[in-house]
């Protein structure tokens, strides 16, 4: 019995503990007149010994997605003791070959940011804009691993 709930209480703690340490997907809203306009997936992993990481998983914006290819320039920061906190710095310019849209942005933590949308070479707007919730992903190997002790548990369980 006391091996039951050390094992309860071991697998309890690793769930508890490996959530937010694991996280390999962050998403982050990104807000624009007051109403969530797109969003930004990231993985912090990918991070350089300055924090910054230059490619996204997903970045979608009015509508339109963007691959990590589509762009010239991709600056994210992260603060790696909170990466629930989301993105401490964004610098984007990334094309849209489809549409001929441009979209050059900046975002930094406490200033906000805005998007310069550029089509055909002219400035088409400014769109200022500011980055909304976190969703932070756990990684899916992690439910997997528990899932398996749950099983091995419950079989060991039943073999009694």
């Amino acid at each position: 019995m006391k091996k039951i709930i050390k094992t309860i209480l071991l697998g309890a703690t690793l769930l508890i503990t490996s959530l937010h340490a694991n996280a390999v997907l962050v998403t982050q809203d990104i807000i624009f007149n007051n109403v969530v306009e797109g969003s930004i997936s990231f993985d912090p992993l990918l991070a350089d010994e300055f924090d910054t990481i230059d490619t996204w998983q997903s970045f979608d914006f009015l509508g339109v997605d963007f691959a990590p290819e589509d762009a010239f320039v991709i600056e994210l920061q992260i603060d790696p003791m909170d990466i629930a906190s989301g993105l401490q710095f964004l610098l984007i310019d990334v094309v849209d070959s489809a549409t001929f849209f441009d979209f050059q942005g900046i975002w930094e933590a406490g200033f906000g940011g805005e998007f310069n949308a550029i089509l055909g070479g002219t400035l088409y707007d400014n769109l200022p804009f500011d980055l909304g919730s976190v969703n932070v992903v756990p990684e899916p190997s992690v439910a997997f691993l528990i899932m398996v002790g749950a099983i091995a548990i419950a079989f060991r369980r039943k073999k009694r």
